[in-house]
Formats: structure tokens, C-alpha cells, sequence
């Protein structure tokens, strides 16, 4: 008979090595395999893309491993690839709490963030007003938005610009995005 691991707290979780490739979900650490250089020079080019556009509005485009809080019982925190948030609504914590305006995620095969609808559910509990999944290798932007409590499919973009819902004046050239 195996012994059942405890799970990992929110308070559990300040106890472990920094480690930017892992996760908690719903108290279980995954780890996950660093991104592609693709990937990341992907990632890149959409905040910056992103932060041209948004300018000296109020917002913040942030890349790299920062912990989304999606839930603290069971303590559940995911590593989106890209989240803008509003600047006055990020703390000081170690996590980021606030809910973000976009987050964005690089889909692939190997979906090396695991279920791709686990993800999607954790977003959508959340309260993630607008979520994009970018697919490299079809050059296309799956927009899902929020409606009637639920993450839907709003659209797929594979050419002109794409528009987060909630910073309109905002806009994606996808050409630009996918010559990097």
C-alpha cells in the first residue's frame, strides 16, 4: 500500500526552491520542460508588440516565470507565458493575485503545460476576462473570452491584427508577431 503525499499550501510553497520551470496545481508540484527558443522569442515579441501599443496606459505586460494565484485552497498557481494587468491592481506578494486583462499561452503537440482544458478551466476560474493561445506552427491566435461566467472560443485570427477586448486602443499586427 503507497503512502499518499501531503499536498503543498500556499504557506508550503514559500519553503521550496525557486525553481521557474514548476508549478502547483491543486497542491501537486509539476514540472514542466523549459519553453523552445521559438516559443520564447514568440513570447517576446508579442510583449513587445503589446507594450509599443499600450504605451502610458496603466498597464503592465509581463513575461518570464511569475506565479498566477488561481486559487489558495487547494493552493493552485500557474506560469503563464504572458499576463497584462492593470498596474494598480498588482501588490507586493511573492504571487501575483490580481486578475489579469489578457493572459497569453503557446500551445503545442507536446502542450507542455499538460491538459490544455485544465488550463483553460483554471483561467477561467480565475475570473480571466480574455485568454489568447498562440499555435506556432499554424501562425494563428485562438481568442477565448469570457461570457456568462465561461471561457468561449471568440474567434481565431491568422492574419491582420488582433485587439485584447479590454484595451482596445491596443492592437497585434499578427505579421509583425510572426516574423520573429
Amino acid at each position: 500500500m503507497g503512502t499518499a503525499s501531503r499536498l503543498i499550501t500556499y504557506e508550503d510553497s514559500f519553503l521550496l526552491p525557486e525553481d521557474k520551470s514548476a508549478e502547483i496545481i491543486r497542491g501537486e508540484l509539476r514540472r514542466m520542460p523549459p519553453p523552445s527558443l521559438r516559443h520564447a522569442r514568440l513570447i517576446e515579441k508579442l510583449a513587445s508588440l503589446l507594450r509599443e501599443s499600450t504605451g502610458v496606459q496603466p498597464f503592465e505586460v509581463l513575461v518570464s516565470a511569475f506565479g498566477q494565484v488561481i486559487r489558495k485552497e487547494p493552493f493552485t498557481f500557474r506560469i503563464p507565458d504572458l499576463g497584462v494587468y492593470r498596474r494598480d491592481k498588482l501588490g507586493e506578494d511573492h504571487y501575483i493575485w490580481a486578475v489579469p486583462e489578457l493572459l497569453a499561452e503557446v500551445i503545442s503537440p507536446a502542450n507542455r503545460k499538460g491538459d490544455l482544458n485544465e488550463l483553460i478551466a483554471d483561467y477561467q476560474f480565475l475570473g480571466a476576462p480574455e485568454v489568447w493561445l498562440l499555435d506556432i506552427p499554424n501562425r494563428r491566435i485562438f481568442r477565448l473570452l469570457r461570457e456568462n461566467e465561461r471561457l468561449v472560443e471568440a474567434g481565431v485570427f491568422s492574419e491582420g491584427s488582433i485587439r485584447p477586448r479590454w484595451i482596445p486602443e491596443t492592437a497585434v499586427p499578427l505579421d509583425e508577431l510572426w516574423n520573429t
